[in-house]
């Protein structure tokens, strides 16, 4: 599960950044990480942690829930 949901994380990140108009360099230093850490991201090169999950929203100027695959508090597991 939380392989799937840092899946879509990152897909709506590369979404929001090229919607944005603004370049990954730029992003990763707005968000406070070098652009070397975000493209490793981007890359799926290691998990995005909660902390970083806040701050490239911050960077892209959206809420947090924009980060989050929209059923991703609708789990029906027990």
């Amino acid at each position: 599960m939380a392989e799937s949901v840092n899946e879509a994380i990152i897909s709506n990140i590369k979404n929001l950044i090229d919607k944005s108009g603004t370049s990954r360099n730029q992003t990763a230093i707005r968000a406070g990480m070098t652009p070397q850490r975000l493209s490793n991201l981007l890359n799926r090169r290691g998990l995005i942690h909660p902390a970083e999950i806040q701050a490239i929203a911050k960077a892209l100027d959206v809420p947090v829930s924009h980060l989050f695959p929209a059923d991703a508090g609708t789990s029906t597991d027990v």
